[in-house]
């Protein structure tokens, strides 16, 4: 894969709801992610499926010598499914993971446009992502 275009240092930006934050389109819906669990974003390369595993589950991607597991943000949190032109890199959760999402906005949420704030507890506590989730929680509109 090639090298991801755009860092993003979480240490000086603020992390809370409608401050500084990568603001994203997912799904025909705007996504407020904190900083603090942005760590860089590129554009979508060649992502490896997973057969069998939830709607939610892109695959899997090499990025800087790890494994990542791909995860459309749409489809993760009720949405339409993502075109999948942007690569999110998440930090600080128990899963190496990205979010594929449709737009990068800009980075902050000041007039509360967004939909859905994504801030370290609210990654940490859903159940996809968990170790082992990928092929067997539901999306929050998919049957069980």
């Amino acid at each position: 894969m090639g090298r991801m275009s755009h860092s993003i240092d979480s240490k000086n930006s603020a992390d809370s709801p409608g401050s500084s934050c990568l603001l994203v389109e997912a799904g025909g819906k705007r996504l407020a992610c904190a900083f603090s669990v942005v760590l860089e974003v590129g554009r979508v390369q060649q992502i490896t499926p997973v057969p069998g595993g939830s709607v939610w589950l892109v695959g899997l991607i090499q990025w800087r010598g790890r494994l990542l597991t791909v995860l459309d943000a749409g489809r993760l949190f009720g949405y339409r499914p993502c075109q999948a032109k942007w690569l999110v890199v998440l930090t600080g959760l128990r899963v190496d993971t990205a979010l594929i999402v449709d737009a990068i906005v800009g980075t902050d949420d000041r007039d509360g446009t967004a939909d859905l704030v994504l801030d370290a507890e609210a990654l940490a506590a859903h159940p996809a992502l968990q170790p082992g989730a990928a092929a067997s929680v539901p999306a929050p509109n998919e049957a069980a």
